[in-house]
């Protein structure tokens, strides 16, 4: 299991702002600021580590898991209006990673072009 990824982003403050804007429906929140890096996380753990950087490639695809179709719908908006790009609205999508089962997701690119995914899975 993962305890937690590093990315590397082009502006740390602008990336800063997307994440936090964009995952705070989730439940994510700052949990450690150091030199050039944000950590975000969950319950004082980081699960997310961005760093100020010039190299941004290749870029990376994350995916979160969501709770409800309500929070993929509050990610999406907040990742927008806080300099996301859409990558694909919310909807129900076959997921091919798992088994072609279905979700309900939306897809946004980041201040740097990495694909930011939120899904909640469909029984």
């Amino acid at each position: 299991m993962i305890d937690h990824i590093s990315l590397n982003v082009g502006n740390l403050e602008k990336s800063k702002l997307f994440y936090l804007t964009a995952l705070a429906p989730l439940g994510y929140s700052a949990v450690q600021y150091l030199q050039n890096w944000t950590a975000i996380g969950k319950h004082n753990h980081p699960m997310l580590w961005i760093q100020q950087s010039t190299i941004t490639r290749p870029r990376l695809a994350l995916a979160f898991k969501a709770e409800s179709q309500q929070q993929v719908d509050e990610f999406y908006t907040a990742a927008i209006n806080s300099g996301g790009v859409s990558h694909g609205e919310p909807e129900s999508r076959q997921q091919e990673s798992s088994s072609n089962r279905l979700s309900y997701s939306a897809f946004v690119l980041d201040p740097d072009g990495h694909i930011i995914e939120v899904f909640k899975p469909l029984e």
